[in-house]
């Protein structure tokens, strides 16, 4: 185990609930090419805290590297929701690009 990962399940060890525990420690796992783990905290912030906007992308992703392509549309675009609800720009276009990617569109084509 790596020693961002070790820190950031220390932090979550101390809250946890706390979003940017969850967030980096998902993360870690992700780095570390641990699917599976990574889904769980990325899951378990989401349903903690589904407007932490930055879990959407991570967690599409992971779902489609898992095969998982219709809830991986769905996350991106409840995503989408959340980014527009915030008025984030920067997130709402890496969802909305990943989304195009993983329905084959390109910028000329509509969703």
């Amino acid at each position: 185990m790596n020693t961002r990962l070790q820190q950031a399940l220390s932090f979550l060890a101390e809250a946890p609930e706390d979003a940017f525990s969850l967030y980096a420690v998902a993360y870690e796992y992700l780095q570390a090419g641990e699917l599976s783990q990574a889904r769980a905290y990325f899951e378990r912030l989401r349903d903690l805290h589904p407007t932490y906007v930055g879990l959407y992308y991570h967690l599409g992703r992971v779902l489609q590297q898992q095969g998982e392509i219709d809830q991986a549309e769905a996350t991106f675009r409840v995503g989408l929701q959340v980014a527009r609800a915030q008025r984030d720009a920067h997130a709402g276009r890496e969802l909305q690009a990943a989304l195009d990617a993983l329905l084959g569109l390109d910028y000329e084509d509509e969703v």
